[in-house]
């Protein structure tokens, strides 16, 4: 098909707008810096692994010193789903955190409602309904604003 191998077509794919988000989402971020919460002591609203290939898994990172908290929602579960987060990883268990909503489909962010949030204890938060896009999934991002 040459429609495939024009580079035209390429340029002009209308998806390219979320690699542009992407960017933009990674540049803002230490995100070299994440660890995977392979042992679920930061998203602890989800216990277990995921099945190979499981479409439904949310995957959440988090910074060594705690400074900073990445979770990715796919959105699958539906809308106004809940993740609990353990606040004492963040910060080292000291101080707050603010949290926003990444929108991957248009780049933009919302305030988690209720921030600043005490870096102590389990601490909820709900998925804002349908992105841009009109699908579901986020990325919440928590970063701490003391040590």
């Amino acid at each position: 098909n040459d429609a495939v191998n024009d580079p035209m077509t390429t340029l002009n794919d209308p998806t390219l707008k979320y690699v542009a988000y992407s960017k933009s989402f990674f540049d803002s971020l230490p995100w070299e810096r994440l660890e995977p919460d392979y042992g679920h002591t930061f998203l602890v609203s989800q216990a277990t692994d995921p099945a190979m290939h499981d479409p439904k898994y949310v995957s959440s990172a988090i910074t060594r010193d705690g400074t900073l908290g990445v979770i990715y929602y796919p959105g699958l579960s539906g809308n106004n789903f809940t993740l609990t987060l353990n606040m004492s990883k963040m910060g080292g268990g000291h101080g707050a955190s603010k949290a926003y909503w990444f929108d991957p489909t248009n780049g933009t962010r919302q305030n988690a409602p209720g921030a600043p949030f005490a870096n102590h204890g389990p601490r909820t938060f709900a998925t804002p309904g349908n992105n841009r896009a009109g699908s579901a999934d986020w990325v919440l991002v928590v970063e701490s604003s003391t040590q």
